[in-house]
């Protein structure tokens, strides 16, 4: 199968999987959010932001695991594909049996170290923070046969997968909450969910890769020893993306309130939508763009990159910036006009940030592939010491509230995810900042300036506050995105290849590695410094 039509398909998987995915997690956060109530609803936030840092067990395997099946598939080394598999499997099985002892411990010091907490909570608190640390262990588990699979380049069948978890905890969350199980419920529905999600994977990764071996015999030492090498750069890497995903749920818990934790979470969770869509459609070039490290492809790279970053953004402009002009009309018509006023204006600040991380995606998956752990560890650790220095400082000397938690999320995000990983990200391939600023920002920047006016006009316009007519807002702002993607971001190259492809002319190129991208590139102008090596 050619390359054009394994992306296509990857493509179509990804989004239809998060297409559901949202859908059914949109009418869950409805059920969930007025069933517990403003209070409730927050404490349940604030335990997810707390546990999520349980996830750092992992000491950094889990993005070392999707390293080395790319780097060892890149290289046809099968049998070491094998050895990874099965001794990350034990490693997060034993970490499985540890994570609810943690769990236990956080559990129970809940209500001191947050005491707004209500006491009436604090029962079910403690009974559920040890359900959800088992969850994070056994979705590491879970995780190991995804990355088979997506390294495989079988999105269908991880989206697949993803489908099924989230149909089995929407249904299970809605049901145990109109019983009355509570937080209790929801943590119980989610280990089952997982414990499917996993037993699928499992099937569905013996089907893929037909060599593989689940054996305990092939667990080593040695592997275990390479994968903790990386691993641990990529701990602290965790560490302080885990710092700036949590720590705002933390801050706003100690200094604000518990109902505007989930205030800020609703704003957070839509541009998480938007961020997450862009990144299914870039992740299915992760694998290409790492074993063509394995390989020493570079010269392709420069080209694939850069074209891959600039489809990226087409996709994260037109549903971010759509976030940050309609994304308050969302709020109050879905969740009431008290969550709407609260959270509504956050989403214009923090989504500057969410366009700058989505701009440097495919440049992280460059240094992630080159082995450039150690840097991305003292970005994210900076990132997050600047983030959690500024938020205390605007919320708790400048008395800014949430909009200070949303300013010391994304002043940090720009500096450090948008434009320090690109810069780094980039060299490593040989390219300039400068060329691939020409090649992406010059192009999907002016784009989000004419949708953000698009967008802004129509907000304005007259009409009632319904969700028809809010359903027209969007489909008129989505069909005027059309051209703009596609006369500013797309490249005229890939403008013709995509229309002779759809024309069926045969003039489509098969593509099968990155190198044939680099062969495709369309003459450059002279003078501005490229080169091959």
């Amino acid at each position: 199968m050619s390359k054009i039509r394994i992306y296509a398909r990857n493509l179509a998987a990804n989004w239809t999987a998060y297409g559901v995915n949202m859908a059914l997690t949109l009418v869950t956060s409805w059920f969930v959010f007025h069933l517990l109530g403003d209070i409730r609803y927050g404490v349940w936030s604030l335990m997810i932001s707390l546990t999520g840092y349980l996830g750092m067990a992992d000491l950094g395997l889990r993005p070392a695991l999707y390293r080395y099946f790319n780097w060892h598939l890149g290289r046809g080394e099968r049998g070491e594909v094998n050895k990874v598999l099965c001794t990350s499997l034990a490693f997060f099985a034993a970490a499985t049996v540890v994570l609810p002892v943690a769990g236990i411990v956080l559990g129970a010091l809940f209500g001191s170290v947050f005491p707004k907490t209500p006491a009436e909570y604090l029962d079910e608190v403690s009974i559920a923070i040890p359900i959800v640390a088992v969850n994070i262990g056994l979705s590491m588990v879970a995780g190991v046969f995804h990355s088979l699979l997506e390294t495989h380049e079988r999105y269908d069948l991880s989206s697949l997968l993803d489908i099924v978890a989230v149909v089995l905890r929407s249904a299970g969350s809605i049901l145990v909450l109109s019983l009355g199980f509570g937080l209790v419920g929801l943590s119980v529905v989610g280990v089952g969910a997982t414990v499917a999600g996993g037993l699928g994977g499992y099937c569905l990764s013996r089907w893929v890769f037909r060599d593989m071996r689940v054996r305990y015999a092939l667990v080593s030492r040695e592997t275990l020893r390479e994968l903790i090498a990386f691993g641990i750069p990529c701990f602290f890497s965790g560490l302080g993306i885990r710092i700036i995903f949590y720590s705002s749920s933390l801050i706003i818990a100690w200094l604000i309130g518990m109902a505007e934790v989930g205030y800020y979470s609703l704003a957070v969770m839509l541009l998480d939508y938007g961020r997450n869509l862009s990144q299914k459609g870039a992740t299915i070039f992760t694998p290409q763009i790492q074993q063509s490290l394995a390989r020493e492809d570079r010269a392709g790279l420069r080209y694939f990159v850069p074209l891959v970053t600039r489809v990226t953004m087409g996709v994260a402009v037109l549903v971010i910036v759509g976030i940050m002009t309609m994304g308050e009309g969302f709020l109050r018509l879905f969740y009431g006009t008290k969550a709407s006023e609260a959270a509504g204006p956050l989403l214009v600040i923090l989504g500057i940030g969410y366009l700058a991380s989505c701009a440097s995606m495919q440049c992280a998956g460059v240094l992630i592939g080159a082995g450039k752990v150690r840097f991305m560890a003292l970005i994210m650790l900076a990132e997050a010491l600047l983030n959690l220095v500024l938020t205390v400082s605007l919320v708790g000397a400048a008395q800014m509230g949430l909009k200070g938690v949303a300013l010391g999320a994304t002043l940090p995000a720009v500096l450090f995810s948008g434009i320090a990983v690109s810069v780094v990200g980039v060299r490593g391939i040989g390219m300039g900042a400068a060329r691939f600023a020409r090649q992406t920002a010059a192009y999907w920047l002016p784009a989000s300036v004419l949708f953000w006016l698009v967008c802004f006009g129509l907000t304005q316009t007259v009409g009632s506050l319904s969700w028809a007519w809010f359903s027209v807002k969007v489909a008129v702002a989505s069909a005027a995105y059309i051209p703009v993607a596609w006369f500013i971001i797309l490249p005229p190259d890939q403008r013709r290849r995509v229309l002779a492809w759809l024309w069926g002319d045969g003039k489509r190129p098969e593509e099968g590695t990155v190198q044939d991208a680099e062969n495709l590139k369309a003459p450059q102008p002279k003078g501005d410094g490229c080169h091959r090596s």
